[in-house]
């Protein structure tokens, strides 16, 4: 498969990362294609290694809402509903120079390839720091945020620590701040994530199961981590009103978390009927379209401005001083 010494090893090198990208303890025999999408992913990973220094990363804002007295919006483009807000989740976009807004999916893989997790997250906390002071100076009352972090964390105590201090110095109270972790990584190795979530829990931190019934979920899990929420994903949530597997696991879930005293949040939540199941089942709180797309700071404190007695006029200019350039408007939930 090579010339020489050297191109064979570069086309070793390009069958490993293929054989890591499916999940390891497998192989993969190199082809002419696998050079052309590992050139790709490198050169966008250096792309998006300038992008943390050019200004070119956002974060977009989708709120949680308790379920109940939520009064769906009308379908206008600025339209919010009438509810309690619980909390707001982070979500980071890439406004690409040539690809313009680009979501997670598309440049997270690239992302864990090159090493920059580490400093994606990072900056997601410290920019949504800023914002949240913002918040609190303009009187706009938003109980919690929410941040997706990385599997690849798990068991770091340096970077436990580097959240902590980061914290510490914003003024936030880390306690309403909630570090949302995939099911499925955390399912990876329960007694190493438990004792890592420990760490984080004695720092005041609140910590979420995400994604839960997206695959193979365990109740386990659940059970056994020092979590306070569990966010029951969205692909559950759509089969709800189609799948009495669907409406099995909701029911089970909302039971569980009821008595051992955890937090449940529906997310992608899109329908009046689909809100509606949900509070029979017990649910509190959720998020998704029916109750607000992601919007920018900047937006989002305007909506909320308007909820929000007594919330000075200027609050949305306050939070442009910590806004990255990114093009306005919605754009689809994480």
């Amino acid at each position: 498969d090579g010339g020489d010494a050297t191109s064979l090893a570069q086309r070793a090198d390009h069958a490993m990362y293929q054989a890591k990208q499916q999940g390891r303890n497998t192989f993969r025999f190199y082809a002419d294609s696998l050079s052309s999408r590992f050139t790709e992913r490198m050169g966008f990973a250096q792309s998006l290694e300038q992008a943390l220094t050019r200004d070119e990363l956002t974060l977009f804002y989708q709120p949680m809402y308790a379920l109940e007295g939520v009064e769906p919006h009308d379908g206008r483009p600025q339209g919010m509903p009438h509810g309690t807000l619980h909390g707001i989740e982070a979500l980071l976009r890439w406004q690409h120079p040539q690809r313009g807004l680009l979501e997670p999916g598309a440049f997270l893989d690239a992302s864990e390839h090159a090493g920059l997790m580490r400093e994606l997250d990072l900056w997601a906390l410290r920019q949504g720091l800023k914002h949240l002071q913002g918040f609190d100076a303009a009187g706009i009352v938003v109980p919690s945020l929410a941040l997706n972090l990385s599997g690849r964390h798990i068991g770091d105590g340096q970077f436990v620590r580097t959240l902590h201090q980061c914290v510490l110095e914003s003024g936030i109270a880390p306690a309403r701040i909630s570090l949302e972790l995939s099911e499925r990584l955390l399912a990876r190795d329960l007694d190493l994530a438990q004792q890592w979530l420990q760490s984080l829990r004695a720092l005041g931190f609140s910590i979420t199961i995400d994604d839960f019934g997206a695959e193979a979920s365990s109740i386990n899990a659940i059970t056994r981590l020092p979590v306070q929420r569990v966010k029951l994903d969205n692909s559950v949530v759509q089969r709800l009103t189609s799948s009495r597997d669907a409406l099995l696991l909701t029911d089970t879930v909302i039971g569980l978390c009821r008595q051992i005293g955890r937090e449940l949040i529906a997310e992608g939540i899109e329908t009046e009927e689909q809100r509606q199941r949900l509070l029979r089942a017990g649910c509190t709180y959720g998020q998704g379209y029916l109750l607000g797309a992601p919007r920018t700071a900047i937006e989002l404190a305007q909506l909320l401005q308007r909820a929000t007695p007594g919330a000075p006029a200027e609050a949305a200019a306050a939070l442009a001083r910590a806004q990255p350039s990114a093009t306005p408007s919605s754009a689809p939930s994480a």
